[in-house]
């Protein structure tokens, strides 16, 4: 998708707690974050976590009501298209493209 493309998604800047983790062999250890904006396909957070352009990320959270009137928690495959160092005091701005999403059991959890 070009940027123009990329850019014509409407985004709502909402802040709430996400979990996620890079798809690696062993597993990785789930990592704590905020989002900063999210779209139809993608999500912007911020993080501590070194992640890489191309690298794929399971993401689980809560869908905001903007999104979904449901309250719905949901898993979502994405991959790292932008990583931001210092975008935000301390943290990076990473932003993702959704590949695939599912929604999740209230109580499913991922197994490490």
């Amino acid at each position: 998708m070009s940027s123009t493309n990329r850019r014509a998604e409407a985004r709502i800047r909402v802040r709430m707690p996400i979990r996620f983790r890079p798809i690696t062999d062993p597993p990785s250890a789930e990592q704590s974050a905020e989002s900063v904006n999210v779209s139809k396909h993608g999500l912007l957070f911020s993080t501590t976590c070194p992640l890489r352009v191309g690298e794929e990320v399971e993401i689980f959270l809560q869908m905001p009501r903007e999104l979904s009137q449901d309250l719905v928690q949901v898993r979502w495959m994405a991959r790292v298209v932008h990583v931001r160092p210092n975008a935000l005091p301390g943290k990076a701005g990473v932003g993702v493209r959704v590949e695939r999403h599912e929604p999740m059991a209230p109580r499913e959890s991922w197994v490490s």
